[in-house]
């Protein structure tokens, strides 16, 4: 199952080993996720790690890990589809991952319920994804 995976998704495996960290390393779903979330990802690392019980190196290694089982894809593969995804999207900032479902015709993984009212692309919690994989 190809899945596009929200950063709120990534931020919380790393901050806890979870249900979210175990689908994302299950090898059952196949997480794609728009080069901006690299950019998200550098902006709340110092909060991030502080929410975490990991040194540095640790946390430093589990992003590396983590970002192993997630393909990121370049914006020009999915751009054209980024003015409807800011037209459906609750924040303008989840524009870029509504755009790549759009894109690749596949649903969205995110626990934000706001992005869940729009109707162009389906979400799947994380709660969705552990009873459907059986984790």
């Amino acid at each position: 199952m190809d899945l596009v995976v929200d950063a709120n998704v990534l931020f919380s495996a790393l901050v806890r080993d979870s249900g979210t960290r175990k689908i994302l390393v299950s090898g059952k779903i196949r997480a794609l996720a728009p080069e901006y979330l690299l950019s998200e990802l550098a902006e709340h690392k110092s909060e991030m790690l502080s929410k975490s019980a990991l040194s540095r190196d640790e946390f430093d290694d589990l992003v590396r890990a983590l970002l192993a089982v997630v393909t990121v894809i370049e914006a020009d593969s999915f751009s054209m589809h980024l003015k409807t995804a800011r037209r459906i999207s609750p924040d303008v900032d989840d524009a870029p991952y509504l755009a790549l479902c759009l894109a690749r015709r596949i649903s969205l993984w995110s626990n934000d319920v706001a992005l869940g009212r729009q109707k162009m692309v389906r979400v799947h919690t994380t709660a969705d994804l552990v009873a459907k994989l059986g984790l």
